[in-house]
């Protein structure tokens, strides 16, 4: 996420950069221009697949002498997020760009009955 800051900013070599100059509290630099700006503000609407529950039940007929019940099942959390965000800058859900980022997982079993 910080890769831009460095090769996009705004520099008297790069003065087409689409992003400001980068200022650090590194670089003594004593006045830092904190004020609001639209600049800042993105649209970071987004739709996301949280949850996905995929499930078929054997029919008995084909070990109904011998089982109660045959059931395939699999389940996915976060599988994909669509949005213009995420591509340049970072899951709009992530709090800021700082936290762990999202995690996806996938689980898939066989439930029988007997």
């Amino acid at each position: 996420m910080w890769r831009p800051w460095s090769d996009e900013s705004w520099s008297e070599e790069n003065p087409n950069a689409w992003l400001p100059f980068r200022y650090s509290a590194n670089d003594d630099v004593r006045s830092v221009n904190t004020s609001g700006s639209n600049f800042w503000l993105a649209d970071a609407s987004f739709l996301r697949l949280k949850f996905l529950n995929v499930a078929y039940n054997v029919p008995n007929r084909l070990y109904k002498k011998y089982l109660n019940n045959v059931r395939f099942y699999a389940s996915g959390s976060n599988l994909f997020v669509i949005s213009k965000f995420n591509k340049k800058f970072y899951d709009p859900e992530m709090n800021g760009g700082t936290a762990f980022p999202i995690v996806k997982s996938f689980n898939a079993g066989v439930s029988v009955t007997f």
